[in-house]
């Protein structure tokens, strides 16, 4: 092959091949299958995509590249019509479990999150609770903050663990982190952004407090009133500083 060393560096990035490879014998067969024109095939129509599959999942897969529409064009080729064939089947999703889900049964076994910094959010008609746990945090240093974007709120909390401790003492004994692999949040700081589903009030005073028992956060996020709402202004009897007439003091005139 005349190819100069950057096309080389090309094609081994994109094929993960030597220039120089040699197809295995078991797949010799494949050139001459490969070249056969689409229509000694037999084309099914791709199934459509069950109901219940996740749409979030199907989000995931178009988006990767995969074009998961049940309209073949024409002239589609038979690799993409055998590719779609696999993705319109029924998916058999294996999710991966921590390696800690199987010491845990009853209600254990249904929780999403981290130890540290786990958010629950509750809402009613005037805002957001936002209940937060803080085990092995520092709640003394705890900073939170907001923010808005275009479509939503976001709540910033920036706290310091303490957990993980190399050395613990109890009483006139010492213990040593001797555990390859500690399940508390090791020590230093961190900050979780929590994601509000509508944007705060620009005009919003958010509150934060601490529970008796130190290890939980919870933050009052007021929302925007629903329907028109009328506010009052404040009138000033003083002149606009807009305005071009000489300002007369009444008080002084009288007199």
């Amino acid at each position: 092959m005349g190819l100069d060393e950057d096309e080389r560096k090309k094609w081994m990035k994109l094929t993960g091949r030597d220039v120089n490879f040699s197809i295995p014998l078991e797949a010799s067969d494949f050139g001459s299958w490969r070249n056969l024109l689409n229509t000694e095939f037999e084309l099914e129509r791709p199934l459509q995509l069950k109901d219940n599959i996740n749409p979030h999942l199907k989000k995931l897969l178009n988006g990767s590249g995969l074009n998961l529409s049940t309209h073949a064009p024409n002239h589609i080729t038979t690799e993409r019509m055998d590719l779609l064939r696999v993705c319109n089947k029924i998916l058999d999703i294996h999710v991966i479990e921590p390696p800690w889900l199987s010491e845990f049964s009853g209600v254990m076994r249904s929780t999403y999150g981290p130890v540290t910094a786990a958010k629950t959010i509750y809402e009613d008609d005037e805002g957001f609770l936002i209940v937060v746990s803080m085990p092995f945090a520092d709640l003394q240093r705890v900073k939170v903050t907001w923010r808005n974007i275009l479509t939503h709120g976001i709540v910033k909390i920036s706290c310091v663990s303490n957990g993980c401790m190399p050395i613990i003492k109890r009483q006139d004994r010492m213990f040593r982190l001797t555990d390859s692999a500690p399940e508390h949040c090791p020590q230093g700081e961190f900050i979780r952004e929590i994601s509000l589903p509508t944007r705060i009030p620009e005009d919003a005073k958010l509150e934060a407090f601490g529970d008796s028992t130190g290890t939980m956060l919870e933050i009052l996020v007021p929302k925007h009133h629903v329907g028109p709402e009328e506010h009052e202004v404040r009138v000033c009897l003083r002149p606009s500083p807009w305005s071009e007439r000489t300002y007369v003091d009444l008080t002084e005139a009288l007199v």
